[in-house]
């Protein structure tokens, strides 16, 4: 599980709107072949949004 905090940005390589450098990034990582994606975005009131992303075992046919 990887949460990211509360802080604004609008993307991992942007500089913060205040000057305040780049966002600190974490590698995760995954394992070779197949993979389902579920994602989910809500922004329940304005300039606020949240975002989860779970990755599943493709099932082998």
């Amino acid at each position: 599980m990887l949460m990211d905090s509360v802080t604004a940005g609008a993307e991992p390589g942007v500089q913060f709107p205040n000057g305040g450098g780049l966002p600190e990034q974490a590698p995760v990582p995954i394992g070779a072949g197949g993979w389902m994606v579920r994602a989910v975005r809500a922004s329940p009131i304005e300039d606020t949004s949240v975002g989860v992303i779970q990755l599943l075992p493709q099932p082998s046919n």
